[in-house]
């Protein structure tokens, strides 16, 4: 959402449009409020980065195959490979043990 903004205004600040018309005061707070979009945009990545656990997924990968930063570490042969050996039981652990490490990073 806030690239999206943040395109907008730098769009709609061209020469032409009304935004690149602005002087003064009112120049100064589109300035501020773009600092701050671009603020708000690093902060949301911030805090979404730690959740996707890189180093974490990486060392996991190997018999995981329901979370997307396991699966992607995955051949796509090696995977059909793998769910195609796995039990029923095994499949119900592996969906269980996901659940429970999603619920702790939602929290």
């Amino acid at each position: 959402m806030q690239i999206a903004v943040a395109g907008g205004l730098i769009a709609a600040s061209q020469a032409n449009p009304p935004l690149g018309r602005l002087v003064g005061p009112p120049l100064t707070y589109y300035r501020v409020g773009v600092v701050l979009i671009i603020l708000a945009l690093v902060l949301a990545i911030s805090v979404a980065v730690p959740s996707l656990r890189g180093r974490a997924a990486r060392r996991e990968a190997a018999g995981n195959t329901i979370y997307f930063g396991h699966l992607r570490r995955w051949r796509r042969e090696d995977l059909a490979v793998h769910l195609t050996r796995q039990t029923s039981d095994e499949e119900l652990q592996e969906l269980c043990r996901q659940v429970v490490i999603t619920a702790r990073i939602c929290w």
